[in-house]
């Protein structure tokens, strides 16, 4: 979800995690069904422009700032994501993402 730009850190209005979001269609009455899809995380921007879109890719996929990682966390991390890689799609690492579907009872 993309934050509003008045819900930026610093406005007076905290961000939303996909559970305040969950809660919000609650109150407003829809019944949620939700699931868990596991999609792919292309990495080839990571390898080939490091500093660039790849990082943010990169920065999504471990929840971090990559780029103050020191080089040895940042190696680890980087062996890691190459030995979970789909085996029918080098390059691509599994990635869960959770859907919600909201309907009116």
């Amino acid at each position: 979800m993309r934050a509003h730009r008045s819900a930026q850190p610093g406005t007076g209005h905290r961000l939303w995690c996909a559970e305040d979001v969950t809660a919000e269609l609650e109150s407003r009455g829809l019944v949620l069904q939700s699931e868990t899809m596991v999609a792919g995380l292309d990495l080839g921007d990571v390898h080939i422009d490091p500093h660039g879109v790849g990082e943010l890719v990169l920065d999504f996929l471990v929840g971090a700032r990559t780029s103050v990682m020191s080089v040895e966390v940042r190696e680890q991390v980087m062996a890691y994501l190459t030995e979970v890689e789909l085996a029918d799609s080098p390059g691509v690492v599994a990635h869960p993402i959770d859907i919600t579907i909201a309907r009116a009872p």
